[in-house]
């Protein structure tokens, strides 16, 4: 990870497991298990914690294979 790291991002960008779990109406367990299986939003290790770009939520949301499929229905019916 880049040294700038803390430079480029604002700490409400960074999002605690908890956060992130809300953000995407899970469980934190479930990120975990996501995890364990090379799945689910990039995880940024700091010390003990785990902590999430707000952004690399999005990002992985909007590569999953319903979001594309949402987004061409909507297109389709607009």
């Amino acid at each position: 990870m880049p040294l700038n790291f803390a430079r480029r991002h604002k700490a409400a960008d960074l999002l605690t497991k908890k956060e992130a779990a809300d953000l995407l109406r899970t469980t934190t367990r479930t990120l975990d298990r996501w995890h364990k299986h090379g799945q689910g939003p990039r995880r940024i290790p700091l010390g003990k914690r785990i902590r999430y770009l707000r952004k690399d939520v999005w990002d992985w949301v909007d590569k999953r294979p319903f979001a594309a499929q949402a987004e061409a229905t909507l297109e389709i019916a607009s």
